[in-house]
Parts: C-alpha cells; structure tokens; sequence
C-alpha cells in the first residue's frame, strides 16, 4: 500500500499499517523527496516529532553517514539504531511499538 498523503501526523494509522509500505514526500537537504517505510518506521518518526526531533536533521544524518544509500533505506535503519540504543539505555520509547515487530538482521548504523 502507497500512502501519498503529505508528511504530516496519521493518529489513526492501524496496526495493518504499521507492517505495510507507505510512500510519503519528505523534505530532505536534497529537496522534497518520496520516502517509502513501513508504517511502524513513520509512526516512530512522528512520535520523535512529537518530542522536539526534526525530521529534516536525521534525514541529513543519513545522508552524511551513508551516502550510497537511498533514504528509503538509511532511515528505518537509523530508526532501528536508534529504537534498539533506546531500550540499551532504558529511555523511553513508543507504547505503540516493541521490538519484536522490528525486522531482524539489521546491524547498527
């Protein structure tokens, strides 16, 4: 499935969604461009969001520390990263979200 909506918060996201592919324009340094995810992975953005992050500056990280890489790919691996570096230190993290639903095999980024 292919959500074209504009970046902004989907509060109504079901957990259907969250294991499903959601394409979404994003402002990167680049420019706007489409990012697809899972929907677990934007709503995980959306819950950094809520906290003070900027989308903007981890799509940079991405691009700075892995620049052969689409962001479409570099991203949920630095969400990854940074869930699993969450739970290592205790901080909280999404009640929506564990990680068992977190794909397996990535390595840290």
């Amino acid at each position: 499935m292919i959500d074209e909506t504009p970046d902004k918060p989907h509060a109504s996201e079901t957990h259907f969604l969250m294991t499903e592919d959601l394409g979404r324009m994003m402002e990167t340094p680049f420019g706007r461009e489409r990012v697809v995810m899972k929907g677990m992975y934007w709503a995980y953005l959306e819950w950094f969001e809520l906290r003070g992050f900027d989308r903007k500056a981890l799509a940079r990280h991405c691009y700075e520390k892995h620049p052969e890489l689409e962001i479409s790919v570099a991203l949920p691996w630095l969400l990854h990263t940074i869930y699993l570096h969450r739970e290592q230190q205790n901080l909280p993290n999404p009640s929506f979200l564990i990680a068992a639903e977190l794909p397996r095999g990535m390595e840290s980024f």
